[in-house]
């Protein structure tokens, strides 16, 4: 068994992973696999890496999180920039601290809720760039908060646990800084430089 704990294979145009190819990374606790072609059947190998908690599998193919079922001891999944439209797979993965899941095809919060709201670890979750954040941006981040109140960031925005966040995310927001008073966790001069 090799001893690698960190394996790095970004832009490799990797199609798949194999159980072959993974039995002697026994000792593998990160996976760095970026911008591949990598389709979601291959995830199920995963399992055959006892000690691996962190992976980063944005921009590659996979349209399912299912194969990631078995998995458990992951505590970092990215999987961002993926047509992924559901995140059924990860409801056993109680260790999950972090999720990036950012620009793909998810559009429910009662999902969202119902996969992710019994990970007490989980601290951090990326979703914007879906449609469930880009139907509604005025509402997005207070429903996340709604829905995993144990999350303490939403994005690039930090909160406290039990408290909503308003927050103008573009130019385009027609709010003024009157009518967000009651909503505002941030200085006003924060809001001003991220109107910029």
């Amino acid at each position: 068994m090799l001893v690698y704990k960190i394996l790095k294979m970004a832009e490799q145009r990797l199609t798949r992973l194999t159980g072959q190819n993974l039995d002697a990374l026994g000792n593998l606790t990160t996976l760095s696999i970026q911008s591949n072609r990598i389709t979601s059947p291959s995830l199920s190998h995963l399992a055959k890496l006892p000690r691996l908690t962190d992976v980063y599998i944005s921009h590659n193919m996979l349209d399912s999180l299912q194969p990631l079922a078995s998995a458990i001891q992951l505590k970092i999944l990215d999987v961002s920039n993926n047509p992924i439209t559901s995140l059924v797979g990860l409801e056993p993965l109680v260790q999950l601290e972090e999720l990036w899941a950012s620009n793909c095809k998810l559009e429910s919060f009662e999902e969202i809720s119902k996969v992710l709201g019994d990970k007490e670890k989980l601290n951090t979750v990326y979703l914007e760039g879906n449609p469930l954040e880009t139907r509604q941006r005025a509402l997005y981040r207070n429903k996340v908060k709604l829905a995993l109140p144990q999350v303490r960031q939403v994005d690039a925005s930090k909160s406290s646990p039990g408290r909503l966040v308003m927050q103008c995310t573009d130019s385009s927001d027609s709010f003024h800084k009157n009518q967000l008073k009651p909503f505002i966790s941030l200085s006003v001069r924060l809001f001003e430089k991220e109107r910029l």
